[in-house]
């Protein structure tokens, strides 16, 4: 953040894919780079879906769920092979949306991850000079 910071990006503007490298049980990151504003992309619902709910439940415990993103990656399509590992686009309605709500999680809480959440990080804010 630090670097960023000095070379003059906008960390608000920011979003980092945790999710990709985020392999240490440690989530302290986490709200390191939320409190200073970027978006926490957690992609791969596909796969791992428990540590997918303990990230977002970790999220919502420490008041940084309005900056969290989730995608359900459905793998890649490989022309070579014949038949595909391609996962259905439904993880986060079938799986995910359960399991959490199974947890407590609310359908408010819910729609801030699948609809407000998206719309402001990818939301265009024009500044007057």
């Amino acid at each position: 953040m630090n670097l960023l910071n000095h070379g003059g990006t906008k960390t608000q503007r920011f979003t980092e894919y945790f999710s990709y490298y985020s392999v240490s049980p440690c989530l302290r990151g986490y709200l390191l780079a939320a409190n200073e504003g970027c978006w926490i992309s957690l992609d791969g619902l596909g796969w791992d879906l428990e540590k997918h709910v303990e990230k977002i439940l970790f999220a919502r415990e420490h008041k940084i769920l309005n900056r969290v993103l989730i995608s359900h990656d459905a793998g890649w399509y490989d022309p070579q092979k014949q038949v595909q590992a391609i996962k259905p686009y439904t993880n986060i309605f079938k799986q995910l949306y359960p399991a959490l709500t199974a947890k407590g999680f609310s359908k408010e809480e819910f729609d801030h991850l699948i609809s407000d959440n998206p719309a402001k990080a990818f939301s265009i804010n024009i500044k007057k000079r």
